[in-house]
């Protein structure tokens, strides 16, 4: 598979903590004997596209917007990378239903707002 295909449900961290926040507090019982996924499947992205939707978001910062016109993608083979042998999923997608079920949650955040605040908390 050629780099940065592999696709990933990322997730807002903010989402993230509130989602184990109320494992912590497990009110009720309600994270007893129960495995939860935390993820966000609609944030479902190629890494590639991750990286350019960054730049593409880092262009509106004055402060990256030089930096962001200068980046140039690179693809490379996971064996190159990792080495012979090396093997990847090419997508992986968390089924949330327990985390809706028991502990009343989902995500919130889509990946272009959780990119924007990321950028804003570094300004």
């Amino acid at each position: 598979m050629a780099g940065g295909q592999q696709r990933r449900s990322f997730i807002d961290i903010d989402d993230g903590i509130e989602a184990l926040l109320r494992i912590i507090t497990n009110e009720q019982g309600c994270a007893e004997q129960r495995i939860f996924n935390i993820g966000n499947p609609k944030n479902d992205i190629s890494i590639r596209k991750l990286a350019e939707l960054l730049i593409e978001q880092m262009q509106s910062y004055p402060k990256y917007a030089d930096m962001a016109q200068r980046t140039q993608l690179k693809s490379v083979t996971a064996d190159s990378y990792y080495g012979k042998g090396y093997q990847d999923m090419e997508r992986r997608v968390p089924s949330i239903k327990n985390a809706k079920d028991y502990l009343n949650w989902q995500p919130k955040t889509d990946i272009e707002t959780s990119l924007r605040k990321i950028l804003d908390r570094l300004l």
